[in-house]
């Protein structure tokens, strides 16, 4: 299941890895799905997803993320956070075209895992 990917609450699931919440934007509804992989975009001529580094990955989440508590503790919590998420879940890079194929793409790496 693909979510909207403007506001995403990410937590563990006991046992059970990643989940991940989008809300909804412009059309669409809230919803919740296991996370299978956590990356970043790009453009190019071909639709791809491929492996990113995730010191790539983390940099762009951190600066990204939420910080609920601005204190030395919430900082380190987000970091540790940060750093079991991207050592739990696939660190990726989906590129696309400026065309609908990017929509194959997705389908094709949430169904081979």
């Amino acid at each position: 299941q693909v979510l909207s990917d403007e506001l995403v609450a990410v937590w563990p699931e006991p046992g059970q890895g990643w989940r991940a919440a989008g809300t909804p934007w412009n059309v669409g509804q809230a919803a919740e799905a296991a996370l299978s992989a956590v990356g970043t975009l790009a453009w190019d001529g071909v639709s791809r997803w491929e492996p990113q580094a995730a010191g790539d990955v983390g940099r762009m989440l951190l600066v990204n993320a939420l910080l609920p508590e601005a204190t030395p503790v919430g900082r380190g919590g987000l970091l540790g956070a940060a750093g079991r998420l991207l050592s739990e879940v696939s660190p990726v890079r989906l590129v696309f075209a400026r065309d609908a194929s990017a929509a194959a793409v997705i389908q094709g790496a949430l169904a081979n895992g």
